[in-house]
């Protein structure tokens, strides 16, 4: 077999002038190899037609590739090395070969079977790549790992990073659209690389009372959630990331606390509900005034009057004249047909639940019957 060494003087020796024949009987080659010489700058690479035999390893090459198969479906740490592999040909299968035959196989076979990546090549503002970092943050309560948002760009690798509370899919669509509006620009497209979806949180939040025992849906943001009942959001409450909690609005409870007054000192969400002083002293004079249950009933009225007007109102209604629960009602409901008289109709009016009937002129005329009949009756 010729080298690159024996092609040198070939192809020179051609060069100079002499023939085919002549390099052949001067070089003690066969013309044939050299006209292949002469075809080609260098010897074609030397390719085995065949596995070599392998007296002793041949027999278990099968049980080697089952073994590595099956390792690709376990964790990086859990898949076997050459060593554990030949450990196993020798005390369960019997293999008298030596070490360095299964590290030489076993190495041959995963090179073979390396994934390989064609490299690309992106247009300037194409592909948006998004994957997440992590780093350390001290808190009040310690230390914590905090998730970072790395949107990049394929081109340019120009980067934008955002710190976020968690790796779920609203964190990082909400991520995204910061880095659209930082960016001034959208991809076409974009592409999330890593992302972690799970069910809602385990923790409860409230909705308002006719949407009890119904199905409901939640819309999750990255700070704050939204439940919609019949197309219409009934209920929004902060995002919550710790577990087991309950994320409860007072207001969504005003219309069972006039059925169990008793809560109003017993229930978290009342005992933590933080208003304006002037309400504590409202009810310390109901309850002066009324006694305790009669008392905490009337401030339990007023209460009611915060879901469908602003604390502001009804504070004011709240200072304009006696401490009384429709008194202040009524004083609430004046102020907001006051501030709101271009439109009426959204003010809740007391006598908007009287129905009257239009009138029928044509009853006058039994009268006029009865009365005709009458007259004749006495002439």
């Amino acid at each position: 077999m010729l080298t690159v060494e024996d092609y040198g003087p070939l192809r020179r020796a051609h060069r100079d002038g002499m023939s085919i024949r002549e390099i052949a009987r001067t070089f003690h080659h066969s013309r044939r190899k050299v006209r292949e010489a002469l075809a080609r700058p260098e010897p074609e690479p030397y390719t085995r037609a065949k596995d070599p035999p392998a007296p002793k390893l041949g027999a278990f090459h099968a049980t080697i590739k089952a073994i590595l198969v099956a390792d690709e479906q376990a964790p990086r740490k859990q898949r076997h090395t050459a060593a554990q592999i030949f450990r196993r040909l020798r005390d369960e299968h019997g293999y008298t070969g030596g070490y360095d035959q299964v590290r030489r196989y076993v190495g041959r076979h995963r090179r073979e079977q390396r994934e390989t990546f064609i490299p690309l090549i992106h247009d300037p503002g194409q592909r948006l790549e998004c994957d997440f970092g992590h780093i350390y943050a001290d808190f009040p309560n310690g230390r914590r790992q905090v998730p970072v948002l790395m949107p990049t760009w394929a081109y340019s690798y120009c980067p934008f990073a955002l710190a976020l509370p968690t790796e779920r899919v609203e964190a990082i669509l909400h991520g995204m659209v910061e880095a659209f509006a930082f960016f001034g620009c959208v991809p076409q497209p974009a592409v999330v690389d890593k992302y972690q979806t799970a069910a809602f949180d385990t923790n409860r939040s409230s909705v308002p009372r006719h949407c009890a025992f119904r199905a409901v849906t939640v819309k999750a943001y990255v700070d704050h959630i939204e439940i919609i009942a019949d197309g219409q959001i009934t209920a929004r409450h902060d995002r919550g990331y710790d577990r087991g909690r309950q994320i409860l609005d007072p207001i969504h409870y005003l219309v069972t606390l006039e059925r169990r007054p008793a809560a109003l000192d017993h229930a978290g969400v009342y005992r933590n509900w933080r208003l304006p002083a002037v309400f504590t002293r409202l009810r310390e004079t109901l309850e002066q005034r009324h006694g305790p249950a009669a008392g905490a009933r009337q401030y339990i009225r007023v209460l009611q009057l915060l879901a469908t007007h602003p604390v502001g109102r009804v504070e004011q209604a709240m200072a304009r004249g006696e401490p009384d629960a429709e008194l202040i009602r009524l004083r609430t409901e004046r102020l907001a047909r006051r501030s709101n008289p271009a439109n009426p109709a959204a003010i809740p009016d007391p006598l908007a639940h009287v129905q009257v009937p239009p009138e029928d002129l044509s009853r006058f005329d039994l009268h006029l019957t009865h009365l005709a009949q009458g007259e004749l009756a006495h002439v």
